[in-house]
């Protein structure tokens, strides 16, 4: 029991307050907690910045360090190289991990480090040893265009993206950070996308595969240990704006479909929003209607007539946007309030 629960205990039994004050007190006490460690969570302190400068430096300098000795270093001190960046990262990341909110915040971009290490490793160790390098042989086309091969080397940087996914995932779910979900995004679609260069596969393929780890970060966002936290939101947002937005950059005779495929992904993660209580998703799908429309406009109506009515089509587009975004989020802040107001505790 808590020493409020206690206190307020106390003085019920001694007739000095009734079990309607207990609970107005109880729930007074509440609200001033969260805005507290809300107001905490946002706080940028100077301990933060000083730390995210120096994850800064310290990829830049090993980036930097590695590229210039690379052939001096060899695959063993390169390796070597990761694995001290990795580690002097984990130990940076449990000593700030003791500082509060900003603590945490800094403690992710170290753990944002030594998930790179990890990958770099992979990835340079796989490129080394040729596990997933693939030679193509392309024919020449007369006497000044003679047959060349190609190295291909997009399946081991798929394995390396794949690594840093799974590790961003246990440390995403972990530690619930932002910028961890930030890089768990970034690595799974870079590992769908290029491993879909190493295929050659055109841009239908890339538009239709990429609904793929979309669908997998949004249900991961959903659940219980992500659904109400920041992470939650960069991975329903990114999960759903690149699939939104990627069939508009397909070409081919699938162009009309795709661009439906886009339309309804926009439509379903608008009216999904209020109903799933996320903004995320409402900006998300804001943007990807107004990239839509952009799109069809550009794509169909580009004419000498049509251009300027496309411009003033997108104008027109963005302001209803905007203001469709904000009734929704205004809706999703009344709907927070209201559950949080009905969760508090009554005696």
């Amino acid at each position: 029991m808590s020493s409020l629960d206690e206190q307020l205990r106390r003085w019920r039994a001694a007739g000095l307050l009734d079990d309607a004050t207990a609970a107005a007190i109880r729930g007074h006490e509440a609200r001033l907690a969260r805005a507290g460690d809300r107001q905490d969570r946002s706080r940028v302190s100077l301990q933060e910045v000083i730390a995210y400068a120096g994850v800064a430096l310290a990829l830049a300098g090993g980036a930097l360090f590695v590229s210039l000795h690379r052939d001096d270093l060899g695959l063993p001190g390169r390796l070597a190289v990761y694995v001290l960046a990795t580690a002097a990262a984990l130990v940076a990341a449990v000593t700030l991990r003791r500082g509060g909110a900003a603590g945490s915040r800094a403690a992710a971009g170290c753990v944002m480090v030594s998930i790179l290490g990890v990958g770099l490793a992979i990835g340079d160790a796989a490129t080394a040893g040729g596990w997933f390098t693939v030679l193509h042989h392309h024919p020449g086309y007369g006497p000044y265009a003679p047959a060349y091969d190609e190295v291909d080397h997009n399946g081991n940087a798929a394995l390396a993206l794949a690594a840093v996914a799974l590790l961003a995932l246990a440390a995403t779910w972990w530690t619930r950070s932002g910028l961890l979900a930030l890089v768990l995004a970034g690595a799974t679609f870079g590992a769908t996308f290029t491993e879909l260069a190493s295929r050659h596969a055109d841009g239908t393929a890339v538009a239709l595969v990429a609904c793929i780890p979309g669908a997998a970060l949004g249900a991961a966002s959903f659940t219980h240990r992500l659904r109400g936290d920041l992470a939650g939101e960069v991975l329903r947002f990114l999960g759903t704006l690149l699939p939104a937005i990627i069939p508009l950059f397909a070409d081919g005779p699938l162009v009309a479909p795709l661009t439906g495929l886009a339309g309804a992904i926009s439509a379903a993660a608008l009216v999904a929003s209020p109903a799933l209580n996320s903004n995320a998703l409402a900006v998300a799908g804001g943007l990807g209607l107004f990239g839509l429309v952009v799109d069809v406009g550009v794509r169909w109506f580009s004419g000498p007539l049509g251009l300027p009515l496309v411009l003033i089509g997108a104008g027109v587009a963005l302001i209803g946007v905007a203001a469709l975004i904000q009734r929704i989020v205004s809706g999703n802040r009344t709907r927070a309030a209201g559950n949080d107001a009905a969760a508090q505790p009554t005696d």
